[in-house]
């Protein structure tokens, strides 16, 4: 077995994972063995891809469903984060009708190049996605090609996905959707601020937000900065368990004056 067919086959039931690929072989005979465990887990094998694409035609025919959501769900035109959700939430309902728990789905994700996604597009678009497969019980692997996206890209989709196939590619902070809203944590820097501000915003838009941050190991003040400007188009934030260092240095920097909506509390329970 190779390693990244053990990857894919650690891939627990219920899993949002963010798998990079290196080689085309490796896609073939993990995603293979990934899909092929369907009838294990009690789950519907779905598989999205470019429907021009050699894995599409290879692939196809070992699941119970396969489409290019560019052309099946989008009709051919923009990325539309809500009309996918609609698709996922009827595919998964057909499913459990059908008697399976759920989806297992595998996503080549070269089905977004047509839309010429900035990293900023895919860092708001699987930052939702983590929040609707939580809700649904699903388990989806997105399948980024090396070769398809830059780097930006790729370590965005990483820092949103909870679970991250392989070692190379393993994000400096994460930002995944909790029960009770969004969970934060790793390190968050200069280099990563942009990035972070892409994915804190579409968290906390709208409504009143939670923010788990007892996972945070460090914030330095690019990435507090970051938070503040995200947090000023929110209702509310509340930070449930953040370091008591970060705490001190959000007041001392005057980030509680740039946005006093943000609430730091010890406990959210």
């Amino acid at each position: 077995m190779t390693a990244c067919v053990q990857a894919l086959h650690d891939v627990v039931p219920g899993s949002h994972a963010c798998w990079v690929v290196d080689a085309d072989d490796d896609f073939h005979a993990a995603g293979l063995e990934f899909l092929g465990r369907a009838a294990e887990t009690g789950e519907k094998a779905v598989y999205f891809g470019p429907r021009d694409s050699e894995p599409y035609r290879a692939l196809r025919n070992e699941v119970a469903l396969a489409a290019d959501p560019r052309l099946d769900f989008l009709s051919g035109g923009t990325l539309d984060p809500a009309a996918m959700f609609r698709m996922f939430a009827d595919t998964t309902a057909a499913a459990r009708t059908e008697g399976h728990r759920g989806l297992r789905l595998l996503a080549d994700m070269d089905w977004l190049l047509p839309l010429g996604p900035t990293a900023d597009d895919i860092v708001g678009f699987e930052l939702r996605l983590d929040r609707e497969a939580r809700s649904l019980g699903a388990t989806i692997v997105c399948a980024y090609r090396s070769r398809s996206f830059d780097v930006p890209a790729i370590t965005g989709a990483g820092c949103v996905h909870p679970v991250t196939v392989g070692e190379r590619h393993r994000p400096e902070f994460r930002l995944v959707a909790d029960e009770r809203g969004w969970r934060l944590s790793g390190e968050v820097d200069l280099v990563t601020a942009d990035l972070f501000q892409s994915a804190i915003t579409t968290a906390v838009a709208g409504g009143d937000s939670v923010v788990d941050a007892s996972g945070l190991e460090f914030i330095d003040v690019a990435g507090m900065r970051a938070f503040a400007r995200a947090a000023r188009s929110a209702r509310g934030v509340r930070v449930v368990d953040a370091p008591a260092a970060v705490r001190r240095c959000w007041c001392a920097a005057s980030f509680d004056q740039l946005a006093p909506n943000v609430e730091f509390v010890a406990d959210g329970r």
